[in-house]
C-alpha cells in the first residue's frame, strides 16, 4: 500500500475510503481523516495514535468492544462503554468509573468483574454484596 503522508488530505480521505485501516499508514492523520475511518470501520481505532476524545466516542459508540484499544479512555469514553455492556473490556476500572455504575442501579455492583472491585467499594456497599449472596438482589 502506498504510503501518502505527503498527499493532501483529500487524496487520503479517498485512500481511507477504499481501506479504513490505511490510517495507519498516515502520520498524524487530522481528526477528520481518523472519524472517516472509524465510519467504515471502527476497529481502526488500533490504529490511531493518540485518538482525539471525539474519535474515541465515535469508535466506542459503534461497538463497546473498541474500548480495548484505546490507551487510558477518559471518564466518558468508560461510561460508553459500559453503558453498551462492555464493563469487562475495561482494562482499569477507576474508582470513580465504578462508583458512578453502582450509582446507575445498586445491582451492577455484580457486574463489575471479580478482582476489579475497589476495596474501599467492596466495604462501603457490603450490605449489597452480602444481599446478593443471599439471594435478594439477583
Amino acid at each position: 500500500m502506498e504510503i501518502l503522508n505527503d498527499a493532501s488530505e483529500e487524496k487520503q480521505l479517498i485512500a481511507i475510503k477504499k481501506h479504513e485501516f490505511y490510517i495507519q499508514n498516515i502520520k498524524n492523520p487530522s481528526e477528520k481523516l481518523c472519524l472517516a475511518s472509524i465510519k467504515k470501520d471502527a476497529r481502526s481505532i488500533h490504529y490511531i495514535n493518540d485518538p482525539s476524545e471525539k474519535v474515541c466516542l465515535a469508535a466506542v459508540r459503534q461497538n463497546g468492544y473498541n474500548i480495548e484499544y484505546i490507551d487510558n479512555p477518559s471518564i466518558d469514553v468508560q461510561k460508553l462503554a459500559i453503558q453498551k455492556g462492555y464493563i469487562d473490556n475495561i482494562l482499569i476500572l477507576s474508582k470513580e468509573i465504578q462508583e458512578w455504575f453502582i450509582n446507575q442501579n445498586p445491582v451492577n455492583i455484580l457486574k463489575i468483574p471479580k478482582g476489579k472491585l475497589d476495596p474501599e467499594l467492596a466495604i462501603k456497599y457490603n450490605h449489597l454484596i452480602n444481599m446478593s449472596r443471599a439471594g435478594i438482589l439477583n
